[in-house]
């Protein structure tokens, strides 16, 4: 409550966290952003920051803000512990670990933001991962807020992943997925998605 208070009377309106990944891949560098590697520990911390920054009814007002929780989803298992390399999990493991989180924070704070994650699943990325950003955020539980990119995430789709031809192309594939805004530039969103 009181960063919110703090982030609002400095003219923030949105906070890029709580980091939700669950550390479990030890070699990964930013383990020490999370709340460790348990999902209900996670969860719960999650819940209390949302409600704490966004207020108990999870409307900001003059002391409260926005909620980003990140990195959606399964971030914190890169395979051999590189920050931007594939995770491998299946459907169970997803679902029973990495999401458990994340849904507390949407379905019981109502987080009014999402970050997508750099890293791909099964080979599809996270920013144009249509079952994570729309079947599941969206559908299945009910979101009614905007994913934000991560920082470079749609760029990556045609500079890192290689699932774009063009910047264009890595926008569309985005927006189709069920990301919202591009951070921190518009690199493939703005006018190119004009052509």
């Amino acid at each position: 409550t009181i960063i919110a208070k703090e982030a609002a009377a400095a003219g923030t309106k949105q906070l890029f966290s709580p980091v939700l990944d669950l550390a479990r891949e030890p070699r990964w560098g930013r383990t020490q952003e999370t709340y460790g590697e348990d999902p209900y520990l996670a969860a719960q911390m999650g819940l209390a920051y949302v409600t704490g920054v966004q207020g108990a009814d999870g409307s900001p007002d003059v002391e409260h803000v926005a909620a980003t929780p990140k990195h959606f989803a399964a971030h914190g298992s890169p395979t051999g512990g590189i920050n931007l390399a594939p995770v491998s999990c299946g459907e169970r493991e997803l679902r029973s670990l990495y999401l458990v989180p994340f849904k507390k924070a949407v379905c019981e704070a109502n987080a009014l933001s999402v970050m997508n994650c750099y890293s791909e699943m099964d080979g599809v990325p996270a920013a144009c991962n249509r079952i994570l950003l729309t079947d599941i955020l969206r559908n299945e539980w009910g979101f009614r807020g905007y994913v934000h990119s991560d920082w470079g995430a749609i760029e990556m789709l045609f500079r890192y992943h290689r699932t774009a031809r063009s910047l264009s192309e890595a926008g569309k594939q985005a927006i189709e997925a069920g990301v919202d805004v591009d951070g921190p530039t518009t690199e493939a969103f703005g006018k190119r998605l004009l052509n």
